[in-house]
């Protein structure tokens, strides 16, 4: 058996950023969907759920399709060539977004990176956290020769300033500091989530749409890596408490991990205490392999649009399997 998971975010023309946001355009997003099909077999969560569950075998070679974040362009660009070529796929969301009209600091990072260069960022960065906090930004200090930077599709300097805020300074700590400079860029917060989240109506309908499916991503998209066990349960429990209680949906059978980074040791100390309870048979990261087998269904592996034939960066070749 070969499960491929493969994982999409932005869409729309893919050169109308500079940096810091890297969308595939609807035609590309055609392409490799052909690709894979000439090689894998299209299945949906209820299959994935029926194999784990030992009801049926799933073909030799599987292909699930995911969105991470709850973004608009899946919706308006992606849905609609899913529905015509009748593929399923689950989306991934993300709620405090939906619930509160705030952005998620990822998406803040993103959108700061699309208007401002890594330099004026980092400039920015280092003067809010002086003025905010008192100290020192702790850049120079950070051993990036030691330190795994995940963000290949970045140059170095932008790396460097997503570990750092992403992964490196404190949860509260990082949100204070690009708070500020993101409202110096965005004066109506609520508007952007307006244009650049799914509504509730929309994440309703895509729950609807035949094929299709709706999981967890969390509430506010911490870093599993350094988030204390009791935060990531409390923020996936009112992901889970958003969509279900507030928005009634039903199937929330899947988490997609923030980041997609956990290791095997904090899988166990951080998600398998609470996952069964929440009703959940699946979850993903971002380890960039083929799933030869489903004997860790909390730790499946998917590969980035980009990594995979018709990408941009592709690192592997069906033909090889």
């Amino acid at each position: 058996m070969q499960l491929l998971i493969v994982n999409y975010h932005y869409f729309g023309e893919e050169n109308q950023y500079p940096g810091g946001i890297y969308p595939i355009s609807p035609e590309r997003f055609k392409n490799q969907l052909a690709e894979i099909g000439r090689h894998f077999d299209f299945i949906s969560q209820n299959d994935l759920i029926a194999a784990l569950d030992g009801q049926r075998i799933l073909p030799e070679q599987s292909c699930l399709i995911t969105f991470d974040d709850g973004l608009k362009s899946q919706f308006t660009l992606a849905l609609p060539i899913l529905k015509e070529k009748k593929i399923p796929a689950v989306f991934f969301i993300g709620s405090l977004p939906l619930k509160e009209n705030k952005v998620l600091n990822v998406h803040k990072i993103h959108y700061l990176l699309s208007v401002l260069t890594a330099e004026q960022l980092l400039k920015k960065v280092a003067a809010a956290y002086q003025n905010l906090l008192h100290k020192e930004l702790p850049f120079e200090q950070i051993d990036f020769n030691n330190v795994k930077l995940e963000n290949r599709y970045d140059q170095p300097l932008t790396s460097r300033l997503k570990f750092l805020l992403n992964k490196h300074l404190p949860n509260t700590e990082a949100e204070q500091v690009v708070d500020l400079i993101f409202q110096e860029q965005v004066k109506d917060e609520a508007e952007f989530c307006r244009q650049h989240y799914l509504n509730q109506t929309e994440v309703m309908a895509i729950a609807d749409t035949p094929l299709m499916a709706i999981g967890l991503h969390s509430h506010r998209h911490p870093h599993l890596l350094s988030a204390a066990a009791s935060l990531i349960a409390r923020d996936f429990f009112e992901n889970h408490r958003f969509l279900t209680e507030e928005l009634n949906l039903k199937n929330i059978r899947a988490v997609s991990y923030p980041f997609g980074q956990i290791s095997p040791e904090q899988l166990k100390e951080k998600i398998l205490p609470w996952a069964n309870g929440l009703g959940l048979k699946f979850g993903l990261t971002m380890g960039r392999q083929i799933n030869q087998n489903l004997k860790e269904p909390f730790y499946l592996s998917r590969f980035d649009t980009n990594d995979l034939p018709q990408g941009k960066k592709p690192v592997i070749s069906f033909d090889n399997l």
